[in-house]
């Protein structure tokens, strides 16, 4: 397993998890050649982050789908730390999904990309306390992967978890996957998903 990590959560989890040699923690603070540092040896992929690094995850989950392995981000997205979506091939629900969604229902969507390219372009400062409830809640999710990996990516698959840091209230809900997502979707043609195929079919009598 190789664990990208920026921040506070990051360092914390590596701390809890430093006695398994077969983790590899890359810290991706001051270096942005993920293909660098990018480890193909490896067979699950992790992105824990202080800030919303939403293009580091896409860089990243690309990398990961193309080699038929498996992908999860975890950031912190004030106020919450999101977990998932669990990316593997041929799933829908990936992560590119999950932020097109996200964008796609937030009032203040320019905004929001505003801010996913700000975290990407300028340097990530050490900045975010860390409940350590947090840091453990994800050293042992990664302990359950070590454990019954099949059995927790057929569970996690295309689902994301939100935890509100405040009110410490849980969220979890299945990602949507997005019509010819360039990840997790076989892509077809708009128009035979349409209403006008519907209408055709339905004149035609065929259900």
């Amino acid at each position: 397993m190789q664990i990208f990590i920026q921040g506070n959560l990051g360092r914390q989890v590596k701390l809890l998890q430093e006695d398994d040699k077969c983790i590899s923690f890359t810290d991706i603070q001051d270096n942005k050649d993920l293909d660098h540092l990018y480890d193909q040896n490896k067979q699950i992929y992790m992105l824990i982050t202080d800030n919303p690094l939403v293009d580091y995850g896409k860089i990243i989950e690309r990398m990961v789908i193309a080699e038929n392995k498996i992908f999860i981000p975890i950031m912190i997205d004030f106020p919450y730390l999101t977990i998932g979506p669990v990316s593997t091939e041929g799933s829908e629900g990936c992560f590119h999904c999950y932020i097109d969604r996200l964008l796609q229902h937030d009032p203040a969507r320019d905004v929001l990309r505003d801010a996913h390219r700000y975290y990407y372009t300028e340097e990530n400062r050490d900045f975010v306390d860390i409940h350590p409830a947090d840091a453990l809640l994800i050293s042992n999710f990664i302990s359950s992967l070590k454990e019954t990996k099949d059995e927790v990516v057929k569970i996690w698959k295309g689902k994301v978890s939100r935890l509100n840091l405040y009110d410490r209230s849980l969220i979890s809900s299945q990602v949507i996957g997005v019509s010819n997502c360039e990840i997790c979707s076989e892509h077809q043609n708009s128009k035979e998903k349409s209403y006008l195929n519907m209408k055709k079919n339905l004149e035609e009598g065929v259900f």
